[in-house]
């Protein structure tokens, strides 16, 4: 008598959660994208901005001095480009990621909401019909 019922709110249950279970999948992955591009950046600049500061160790003449300041104008231009190639790696990530939300919603969420809707239509006219 009850199993019926039981399979068809496993069913329902099922239906309902799974667009969540996509969405927090798809959190996670760019999380662990974003992550991974953090500590590589970390790097980068700390390597960047390590680099004039292991010239100027090493500066004890005038051809020294002349390869630091040579350094630093370089390591500006490195930072400058690592800036503008870091920001637009950001964007991709975030345009991806709405483009990945979008489909989910198209594909599942919507569906589930118009599916969910006619159900308790449905089982509102059976209601309705069974009096």
């Amino acid at each position: 008598m009850y199993e019926g019922l039981y399979t068809n709110m496993n069913t329902l249950f099922a239906q309902f959660i799974a667009p969540a279970r996509k969405f927090n999948s798809l959190v996670i992955e760019n999380a662990g994208k974003l992550a991974e591009f953090q500590v590589n950046a970390a790097y980068s600049y700390t390597d960047i901005g390590l680099r004039p500061l292991r010239e100027a160790l090493q500066a004890n003449d005038v051809d020294g001095l002349w390869r630091l300041v040579t350094s630093q104008n370089e390591a500006g231009r490195t930072l400058a480009a690592k800036l503008l190639a870091d920001s637009q790696v950001l964007a991709g990530f975030g345009r991806d990621f709405g483009k990945e939300v979008e489909k989910l919603l198209a594909e599942d969420v919507v569906p589930s909401i118009m599916a969910a809707a006619s159900n308790g239509a449905e089982s509102s006219a059976t209601r309705t019909a069974d009096r």
